[in-house]
């Protein structure tokens, strides 16, 4: 297993904004060289923002061959900047490729200082998904990953709604007819929780050993 920064580390972004997806490509291309591995044979667990970048590279690189979302995201949302409270300032991508920002889900321009206080984010970017017409050019083309998706989300999330757009990505993939086995988990807990239930790391070792192995 290969635990992969990539912010706030030597040589990499100093926040979580345009975030270059090549950067993942030079990892790809390590682990094929690595003895004992299958090379270009790749499975993805991410979480909370992780689960973005997870289910994005899974959508445009065929070495992913599953991919497992903790509080999944259904979209690329806009960047988070170094300091918190500059988030409606110099707007950027949370991702980029070939040197540029992709499409993104801007946050409300009600934003206020005191919600970041107050932490209203689960409130933040369910205002922002209310933006149809900007969601749906953000949207994570889930369907073109080449093999199985896991899901795991907590219903009482209040970082964002993460069993909304986890059920969000299992529409499109069946609307698109995704034909590699694709699962949504919902547990009652919040958005860390899932992360300590064991519940929630007894269904990903199945799901690996059935669909990875």
């Amino acid at each position: 297993m290969l635990s992969l920064a990539y912010f706030k580390s030597e040589g990499l972004p100093s926040s979580l904004e345009e975030i270059p997806l090549e950067y993942f490509e030079k990892a790809f291309d390590w682990l094929s060289t690595q003895a004992g591995l299958v090379p270009n044979e790749y499975a993805l667990l991410g979480g909370s923002k992780g689960s973005e970048g997870a289910l994005l590279l899974g959508s445009r690189y065929p070495q992913v061959q599953a991919v497992i979302a903790f509080s999944p995201s259904s979209i690329v949302w806009q960047g988070i900047p170094s300091k918190r409270f500059d988030i409606g300032k110099d707007v950027k991508s949370s991702w980029s490729a070939n040197g540029e920002g992709l499409p993104f889900l801007p946050y409300p321009s009600s934003i206020k200082k005191l919600d970041l206080i107050l932490l209203r984010l689960r409130k933040m970017h369910e205002e922002a998904l209310l933006n149809t017409e900007g969601a749906k050019e953000a949207t994570i083309q889930v369907e073109r990953i080449q093999g199985a998706i896991l899901l795991i989300s907590g219903e009482r999330d209040r970082l964002w709604p993460a069993t909304l757009m986890g059920e969000q990505i299992m529409s499109r993939l069946k609307a698109k007819g995704f034909d590699n086995p694709y699962e949504h988990i919902v547990f009652n807990s919040g958005h860390n929780g899932i992360v300590m239930n064991k519940d929630s790391w007894r269904k990903i070792f199945d799901f690996l050993k059935e669909h990875f192995a």
